[in-house]
């Protein structure tokens, strides 16, 4: 009896990890796709106001800031603490009002680094976001 309690708790606790895994894998692609809404925001304002649209994004920031030409931002969070573990040095990406782009390459992940798992966010100078 004791011997199936132990084996039931150790199997327990691996499903347990392997959830969290998995929980920790859906909550990185849902900030992902967090990113790509906010980056796609940034191009369609670009496209719209006929100017240039930086999408601020750097390493440790749980946003994305998109500022106009006017001055004006507006900042879109990412979910569950998600936050920018690599960006390009310049700290975010230019979305031009021709629809253009910075080659761009993004690296999403957990700041704490608790939790394994990352994602990727590129943009092509054709302003093509994956």
């Amino acid at each position: 009896m004791v011997f199936a309690l132990a084996i039931f708790s150790l199997l327990g606790l691996g499903t347990w990890r392997g959830l969290d895994s998995l929980q920790s894998a859906a909550r990185i692609e849902a900030a992902r796709m967090d990113f790509i809404v906010a980056l796609s925001a940034a191009r369609r304002a670009a496209y719209a106001e006929g100017s240039t649209v930086f999408a601020v994004a750097g390493a440790g920031d749980r946003a994305v800031t998109l500022r106009r030409a006017d001055g004006s931002e507006q900042v879109m969070p990412l979910r569950d603490g998600v936050a920018v573990q690599d960006a390009p040095t310049r700290g975010g990406v230019h979305f031009l009002d021709s629809g253009w782009a910075e080659n761009s390459t993004f690296t999403l992940g957990w700041p704490d680094g608790e939790h394994g798992g990352s994602a990727t966010v590129i943009v092509n100078q054709r302003g093509r976001i994956r």
